[in-house]
This record gives C-alpha cells, structure tokens and sequence, in this order.
C-alpha cells in the first residue's frame, strides 16, 4: 500500500465510479496553458521569466540561494522546454481537465499511423514525465507516445490525499489515471509501461481496468519484494526495530523538502 500520501477530500468529490458521472470531463482541445510545450508547431511557446543571472557574480553564495528558493511553475516550465529542445519528433504538451478541478500535465508524440498501439508512459516516484527523455525519440517513431505527470508530481495538480487511509489514497492515484485516459481520448487499448512506483500504479490501475490493456510492463517495479529466504522466516525482530520502522512509515525521501514550503 502507499503510505504517507495524503486525502480523498471534501474538495475532490468522492472517487467512487458509481457515484461519477464521466460524461461530465472535459477535454478543451483549444485552451492551452500559458506554459504550454510544442515543437514543430505553430504554437510558439510563450517566454517564461527565469530569475536566473548571467553576470560575473552569477554564481555566487546568494545568487545561488536567491535561484534555489525562487522555483516556481514558470521555472519548472523552463527547465523542461530546455530538456525536450533537443528531441527530433513533434511533440505537444498541455494541460488535460480531470475531476476536481485538478489538472494532469501531459507531454505526447503522435505517430501519424493509426495502426500502431499507443504507448502510456508512467514515471517514477519523485520525477515527471522528462525522466523518459532519453526513450521519446525511439518510442515514438514506432506508436503513439503519451507521457503524463502524476497528479501531486512535475507539473499537474498537487491536491490533498488521506494520510491515514493507504486505500483511499492509492484509490485516488488510480481513478485520476482513469480520468486522464477518458479525457485524453484514449479509446484503443494500449501498452502501458510503468517505472518504479509507477509501475506500481500501473499494476493496480491495470487490475481494475485491464480492458483498456494491451501489455503491461513493469521497470523495477515497487510491491513485489524477493521471496524470503525459508530460515528467515522464523526470525524474530528485535523490539527497536520494530519500534523504528513504526516512526519511518510517517516520512519519506522528501519530507524534508515538505518543510520548506512550496519550491
């Protein structure tokens, strides 16, 4: 299960399908983002302010510390136009409308063959979309190529989870997949290939909607741990053990970030 993640609230609605009336997303093929990504397009992607400095001085203590506490959406918009400049194919990124007026920032590379099975790429835990800068090119030259950030990471929407229900919280990571597939347009089963803890989420998503399916592949998937060896499992934990992992199920490799505020 995903612990310390955070709640199916009052301000999402309930992510019950019964309950959910997926007529009502949206996909506004026209509105864009004023950060909006694209290449080899009309669209001009629009300038971003950076509050970064080229004189002498710009790398100095306090310039560095003015640039590390001044990230911002613009900053981040930046910094992935930069990664993606170098890629040979079209690409197109916007923001894609879900339930709970939460937003899922979504990169794709549309192969102009309809024949070919679309690929769904899912990143890993604490990364975006750009971690699969270095496949884009191959990918897409064979399928249609869609990558998206997972809600609470990269660009989408970071809204609150329930921290003291892993169910609900996993629940939500899963239905905002759905949501995304519905309002992307997604209507042919496709490969969906997950990394990390999104292979996690690929893996659960898959046990719910596996009709939308064609393969899933997992890279270096949470939730499947090594069979443990039979002697160890008559091992008995020593009691601080225990006492230690129960005070560690409440961080992660980020909580320190948390308390920095918004970055």
């Amino acid at each position: 299960m995903i612990g310390n993640t955070s709640s199916i609230t009052e301000e999402d609605e309930s992510y019950n399908n019964d309950e959910y009336n997926y007529d009502r997303i949206q996909f506004v093929a026209d509105q864009r983002s004023n950060t909006s990504l694209s290449k080899n397009q009309n669209e001009p992607i629009p300038p971003i302010t950076s509050t970064t400095t080229t004189d002498s001085n710009s790398w100095s203590i306090l310039n560095v510390i003015k640039n590390f506490l001044s990230i911002s959406p613009y900053l981040l918009a930046k910094a992935e136009e930069q990664l993606y400049q170098n890629l040979k194919r079209q690409y197109h990124g916007e923001y894609i409308h879900i339930r709970g007026g939460n937003l899922i920032w979504t990169v794709k590379s549309l192969n102009p063959s309809k024949t070919t099975i679309p690929i769904v790429l899912i990143h890993d835990f604490g990364c975006a979309s750009g971690i699969w800068i270095l496949n884009i090119d191959f990918l897409s030259a064979r399928h249609p190529l869609y990558m998206f950030d997972i809600i609470g990471f990269g660009r989408s929407s970071r809204p609150n989870f329930d921290q003291t229900n892993s169910i609900n919280a996993e629940t939500k990571f899963v239905e905002t997949i759905e949501d995304w597939r519905i309002a992307v347009g997604l209507q042919t089963k496709f490969y969906l290939i997950g990394h990390g803890f999104g292979a996690y989420l690929a893996t659960v998503y898959a046990m719910k909607y596996g009709e939308f399916i064609k393969k899933l592949i997992l890279l270096d998937p949470w939730g499947f741990n090594q069979k443990p060896d039979e002697n160890q499992l008559h091992l008995s934990i020593p009691f601080w053990i225990n006492m230690l992992a129960r005070l560690m199920q409440k961080l992660t490799s980020f909580s320190a970030f948390r308390y920095l505020g918004p970055l």
